[in-house]
């Protein structure tokens, strides 16, 4: 086994504007799980719409959340975590952090 796949991985403080009938992606992983977290959102909301895609190609529909995680199994080979605003919203931002590996 790779000694990078053992390291521990987070990134704070990730801003990104969110567009109404946008889907963007906040996260890709490879073969490691991951879990992205919202920690700042203006307005008044507190969960946006998220969206996965895991195992290379199967795409989950849209779940209110502010935390979302995926385990190894799901990141086989690849997996991405996208998200959306919520009904009503033209744009938002937000904050978000990632966490990787034995952290996630």
């Amino acid at each position: 086994m790779r000694s990078d796949r053992l390291v521990m991985s987070v990134q704070s403080e990730i801003e990104v504007t969110l567009t109404q009938g946008v889907t963007t992606r906040l996260h890709r992983a490879v073969w490691s799980k991951c879990r992205v977290k919202l920690t700042g959102i203006s307005g008044e909301f507190s969960t946006i719409p998220f969206q996965t895609k895991t195992n290379g190609g199967i795409t989950g529909r849209f779940f209110e959340a502010s935390e979302v995680s995926l385990t190894f199994f799901k990141t086989l080979p690849s997996a991405e975590i996208r998200a959306t605003t919520p009904d009503g919203a033209g744009t938002l931002d937000i904050i978000y952090e990632i966490r990787t590996g034995a952290d996630a």
